[in-house]
């Protein structure tokens, strides 16, 4: 009986909870989601992986605001790879043109979290093994540092 009240109690909530979490954004190949990510999303009662989804099909406000989420600690470091992946699959032309009409803030907020994403070697690697912002997007950079 207490070993049934346990599996009640316990692993049911446990088991429920993580159904609830998409593990690596089913039907997203682009880009890697980690777990850890969509923990912390979930958190904040954002379906990350929708957005994600909707960001790569163009869907401008989706891509808008997954750009200008609000995480912190290693969150920030996750999404910022994330942010790194859509901008290399849509383009930097392309997502400043969706981004203008940010605030000053806003654009501070971006451009951290790309400064975090390009702490992960794998992101380096694609843009010349380099940790600056400035160095791997140039065009974006330009646009994040105006008024």
């Amino acid at each position: 009986m207490k070993l049934l009240l346990i599996f009640f109690y316990i692993v049911v909530p446990f088991s429920i909870f993580n159904s609830c979490i998409d593990p690596k954004c089913r039907g997203v190949r682009e880009v890697d989601v980690s777990t850890e990510l969509l923990y912390a999303a979930k958190q904040l009662n954002i379906n990350y992986c929708s957005l994600l989804r909707k960001s790569l099909n163009h869907d401008f406000e989706s891509l808008k605001k997954i750009s200008l989420l609000n995480f912190e600690n290693d969150a920030t470091f996750l999404h910022g790879s994330v942010l790194i992946d859509i901008i290399g699959i849509l383009g930097e032309d392309k997502y400043v043109d969706i981004l203008k009409g940010i605030t000053s803030q806003e654009k501070k907020r971006i451009e951290t979290y790309l400064m975090a994403g390009l702490h992960f070697p794998e992101q380096r690697k694609k843009y010349n093994d380099t940790w600056e912002v400035k160095e791997a997007f140039p065009i974006l950079y330009a646009f994040l540092n105006t008024n």
